[in-house]
């Protein structure tokens, strides 16, 4: 996953490099230290940070050479999101008409629209910029497209948590699941969602907290959010900070709850040899719902636990980049598991998918036997 060495590039033109590193190295060692680089970035009015000299200072010696080592990780994990796109867009277009009417799809649906704008960050933002090695946008359009990960990470996380409380209703309280997750009451609840989320989205960004992309430890992260004191952007970072970590131990504590219940409570209160095959059949379904469920909720468990985690080990060099990889593999599997469970555990949705290839094929053939009716000719003497 290493290659040997990465090109010290601070700038698109690499002469412009060349000259800024050669300007910095006053002592003339070949090395740079940080307030050599930031007299010489200062000089030519460039932008630059510790953060920036951290990122490139991979061997963690305080000290930058004109060659560091670098990781393709995130560009070969990345490649994985045009696979998405399409799982994204057939799922949703599949399931559309046929379940509609399912709040487990629809609560789904909107999971699916989150990952779409979360692969669309990584199409934008973070696949152009780690190919090139550089950054090609501004801060304005980085900050822009950053701040749709943000929307849609804190919306999966919602919708996710919508999804779990939709499992304990049906199966412990089925008439509040009638109430609030029938239809169309629960469009009025998608579209509560959506509101707050936008609310959360707008204040976030007006305390001036931004996401985005370093093109050098290949990760989105958030800039300027300590820069902000004001009691406004203390509610809406500290939101930021613990609405991960609490919707995913609500969401564990959950499906630790019906878990039981399916275990213990149904075979007290319910003796399946006196239901009839419709409520059996009901229960099933449900029950694989509920599978459904937990293996799409328990990836944000996973990745709140990373993140947690992984900033109190100090790594240092090339390790970093390993577990930068780590991370980006659990993100990325995040993004495609609500479509691969949804395609997996739905025969319905198999099936229309391949009549769908097997009508495209059939349309195929009828071109073809329409421009050459030699094949029309054989085809009817089979």
């Amino acid at each position: 996953m290493l290659s040997e060495s990465k090109k010290f590039r601070f700038a698109e033109d690499e002469e412009v490099t060349k000259k800024l590193f050669e300007e910095g190295d006053t002592d003339g060692d070949g090395l740079l230290t940080y307030e050599e680089a930031l007299k010489a970035f200062s000089k030519y009015q460039r932008p630059f940070s510790r953060e920036v000299f951290e990122n490139y200072d991979t061997n963690h010696d305080g000290k930058l050479s004109q060659e560091e080592p670098e990781t393709h990780s995130f560009r070969i994990i990345n490649k994985y999101h045009f696979c998405g796109v399409f799982q994204f867009s057939n799922v949703v277009s599949l399931s559309h008409k046929q379940l509609r009417s399912i709040s487990f799809f629809i609560l789904a649906w909107q999971l699916l629209i989150c990952d779409i704008m979360s692969v669309l960050v990584q199409f934008l933002l973070v696949i152009p910029q780690t190919f090139a090695g550089y950054s090609l946008y501004s801060h304005t359009f980085s900050y822009a497209i950053g701040s749709l990960d943000t929307l849609s990470y804190n919306g999966a996380l919602m919708f996710a948590l919508l999804l779990t409380i939709n499992r304990l209703c049906i199966f412990l309280f089925p008439a509040i699941d009638q109430r609030v997750f029938g239809r169309p009451i629960i469009y009025g609840v998608v579209s509560l969602a959506w509101t707050l989320l936008f609310v959360f989205f707008i204040g976030l960004n007006a305390t001036r907290c931004y996401k985005t992309f370093s093109v050098q430890g290949f990760y989105l992260h958030y800039e300027n959010c300590e820069n902000n004191s004001s009691s406004i952007g203390v509610i809406f970072q500290g939101i930021k900070d613990k609405w991960g970590r609490f919707s995913t131990y609500v969401m564990l504590g959950i499906y630790t709850l019906i878990t039981i219940w399916l275990k213990f409570a149904n075979r007290l209160h319910i003796k399946m040899n006196k239901t009839d095959g419709k409520q059996v059949r009901t229960n099933k379904k449900e029950i694989m719902f509920f599978v459904q469920s937990f293996i799409i909720c328990i990836t944000f468990l996973l990745e709140s636990l990373m993140f947690d985690s992984i900033p109190r080990f100090k790594v240092y060099g090339q390790w970093r980049y390993a577990v930068n990889f780590t991370s980006n593999c659990i993100t990325i599997f995040m993004f495609t598991v609500h479509s691969v469970v949804i395609f997996t555990f739905n025969s319905r949705i198999k099936e229309q998918l391949k009549e769908i290839f097997a009508s495209k094929g059939k349309y195929y053939f009828a071109s073809v036997t329409q421009t050459y009716p030699l094949q029309t000719t054989i085809v009817v003497r089979k």
